[in-house]
């Protein structure tokens, strides 16, 4: 016996879609993985509720002023708590507040431990150097000696990210020393206050002048601020050091001549932000964003009955009818997918953004420590979490696309859908262009260090930095901003032109029916979703596609409650094309579908553009949905072959247009510019049949 295999796939094209079809469904995986990681992992109120980051403050325990401080701790090189600056010292004291207050104003997190590779992540050596040891009281075993320093410094900042890509930035960096007035001639602003602190657990003091080594645990609280007088972030951390050192009985001093970590080792690092109404409203309505996708993507999955007016009424009613359609049938329906509703919903975008940019602040300093301290280590739980949180910014990427339809749409004068060709630009036609507009987006924090690359810092031991000035606008993380959203609005237009050149035949065809219309010109959906195929129609000089009844209602539904529709009428040349091709088939109509035959019925006329209010049409039955289901089921049994497969044998005497009236409904019109009622979608909904959509 000779065994033929057959072929999985019949045709390239069809590998294609398939293939295309498996990409998209691990890029959705992907990203609401990545929302998950971003809600749970990335959340601030979790991670400060664990408490595992109070462990960082253990040195500041039982201080409360700065002369606590310096009573139990020897600073470096004489640089002590009294010696720095203003605005050093007002970080100093907020820090130390902020531990001992637990008041709620502050997140207390943990950031990851960091393998020590390399001299990179090496901080122990700000421990070198002189320290003096207190002679009243002597140490002892009850009053122990321990190292600490202080660095307080302002950061300049020179050039900005597109100068230094473009090669225009200066070349000629400041020297270390240089003075606060040469350095602004030489084109350098502040960009940061620093006071950078080690603090060691307590070291013995050796019987004679010999080398002594030993290791000891460091910690470092970093403030930095923004402007001058700022509340600051803290960056806190972990080591454990290996120092060598000698002491001086006769002069009282202790010589630090090496101090390194241990390469093999570990650095833990944590943060101190600000938690303020907006972080918390943040955490909120991103977790109100992600139950609403999940209840939202469920009911999608069902074949959702055809909305008609009464049902969207008032806002309230839209906004229950988004989650919570009636009546919702049994059957499957396959029109969206998780990332589809995550991109193109209106309410999940906008608000996803608004949480966005409320918590910004945060999530940049975060992000950025991060990553400085990983570039040079080997955590990868710590590139997923990075990943997640700069993942974030694809809902605003979205964002800006339905802001500019809607704005192009309401800033001129278009009358009828489909003939403003600049709000049919802002479309996509699949999430793959939406993640790859995204790309760029990940980079956010190497974009702002990029830009920040050429930096030096002005200590307070070279020049007294109290006459400095630093302007929030000229500050480390904002400066960079401006350019970063420049980068993004010209990253997104290359993506929709990249988009609209590569798939321009499909683009045309859909701009030619009605349905897609509705997504391209008529709303501020993003995505023009294929759920339905093309179909060709000879004699008709539009596009005809097939689309399942059950697929159309589910779509209908999500452009009236998810997005924004617009109310163009359709072009009067798009509904005579229609009617023109209906008169002169000589084909009879032979769906089952039920009208409504009332002459006295006022219907909405297409082609009007006149803003009259729609006259809400009451269902003549309100029959419960599951005896709605089993009763027209029946009926349709009776039938006996009534119903006709359309994507088999399409009856093309029998298409329908779909069109908008001015108050943004969508309605279904037949080739006499008769309404079709909810009702009558029934039998085509149970028989899980066709239309063919002029």
């Amino acid at each position: 016996m000779v065994r033929v295999f057959r072929p999985f796939f019949h045709s390239k094209q069809e590998l294609v879609s398939t293939f295309g079809h498996v990409c998209q469904a691990t890029l959705s995986l992907l990203s609401a993985f990545l929302v998950a990681v971003d809600v749970t992992c990335n959340n601030w109120e979790i991670i400060h509720a664990i408490g595992n980051a109070k462990h960082f403050f253990t040195p500041l325990q039982d201080i409360t002023t700065i002369q606590d401080m310096v009573s139990q701790y020897a600073f470096v090189n004489h640089v002590t708590p009294y010696t720095i600056s203003k605005v050093a010292k007002s970080m100093l004291n907020y820090t130390v507040a902020a531990t001992v207050a637990h008041d709620g104003s502050d997140y207390f997190l943990t950031a990851n431990t960091f393998t020590i590779l390399d001299t990179n992540n090496d901080k122990c050596g700000a421990l070198v150097g002189l320290y003096t040891v207190p002679t009243n009281p002597l140490p002892s075993q009850d009053n122990p000696f321990r190292l600490a320093a202080a660095i307080n410094q302002v950061t300049y900042i020179r050039g900005s990210p597109l100068s230094n890509a473009f090669g225009t930035a200066d070349t000629v960096v400041a020297a270390k020393g240089t003075k606060n007035q040469e350095l602004t001639s030489m084109g350098y602003t502040p960009g940061r206050w620093d006071l950078d602190m080690r603090f060691s657990t307590r070291i013995d003091l050796p019987v004679d002048a010999n080398l002594y080594s030993t290791n000891v645990s460091v910690y470092r609280i970093f403030p930095k601020a923004f402007c001058s007088g700022c509340e600051p972030n803290v960056e806190l951390g972990h080591d454990t050091c290996s120092i060598t050192y000698t002491y001086n009985a006769t002069n009282h001093t202790v010589a630090v001549v090496s101090a390194k970590a241990f390469v093999g080792g570990s650095h833990a690092v944590g943060l101190v932000v600000s938690r303020t109404w907006g972080t918390v409203a943040s955490l909120a309505i991103r977790g109100i964003c992600v139950v609403f996708a999940v209840v939202g993507f469920a009911v999608s999955k069902k074949t959702v009955r055809w909305t008609d007016p009464p049902t969207l009424s008032n806002w309230a009613k839209r906004l229950i009818h988004s989650i919570s359609p009636t009546p919702l049938y049994k059957f499957p329906s396959h029109t969206l997918t998780f990332t589809t509703f995550c991109l193109d919903s209106d309410l999940f975008v906008l608000f996803y953004s608004f949480a966005i940019i409320l918590d910004e602040k945060n999530s940049m300093v975060y992000s950025r420590v991060m990553s400085s301290w990983n570039e040079h280590s080997d955590n990868s739980w710590v590139s997923v979490q990075l990943f997640a949180m700069q993942f974030r910014w694809l809902w605003l990427n979205c964002a800006v696309l339905k802001l500019l339809k809607a704005v192009v749409n309401f800033g001129t004068m278009t009358r009828h859908n489909g003939t403003n060709v600049v709000v049919g630009f802002f479309n996509l036609s699949s999430v793959t262009y939406v993640y790859f507009s995204a790309v760029l987006l990940m980079l956010r924090t190497h974009f702002i260090d990029y830009g920040n690359i050429d930096n030096v810092g002005l200590l307070c031991t070279t020049e007294d930095l109290d006459g400095i000035r630093l302007d929030w606008f000229q500050s480390w993380y904002a400066r960079n901003i401006p350019e970063f959203i420049l980068v993004m609005i010209v990253n997104l237009f290359c993506i929709l032109a990249l988009d609209h050149i590569l798939n321009y035949h499909m683009w045309r065809r859909l701009a030619r029916n009605s349905l897609a219309r509705q997504a391209m010109f008529n709303s501020t959906s993003i995505l023009s979703v294929m759920y339905y195929t093309f179909h060709d129609v000879p004699g008709y000089s539009g596009q005809a596609v097939l689309v399942q009844a059950r697929a159309l209602c589910t779509a209908q539904w999500f452009l009236l409650c998810h997005t924004t529709c617009f109310g163009l009428a359709e072009h009067p040349k798009n509904v005579r094309a229609m009617i023109t091709k209906h008169l002169g088939s000589v084909a009879t109509s032979s769906t089952a579908s039920r009208r409504s035959s009332n002459p006295k019925v006022p219907t909405y006329d297409p082609m009007a553009t006149s803003c009259s209010k729609y006259i809400v049409v009451k269902a003549k039955a309100s029959a419960d949905v599951s005896c709605l289901d089993d009763a027209t089921q029946a009926e349709a049994s009776a039938l006996g072959g009534a119903l006709v497969d359309l994507e088999a044998q399409p009856n093309t005497s029998a298409m329908v247009i779909v069109a908008q009236d001015p108050d943004g409904h969508i309605h279904l019109y037949d080739a006499r510019k008769q309404e079709l009622q909810a009702l009558s979608l029934e039998i085509k909904i149970l028989g899980d049949t066709y239309y063919v959509i002029a």
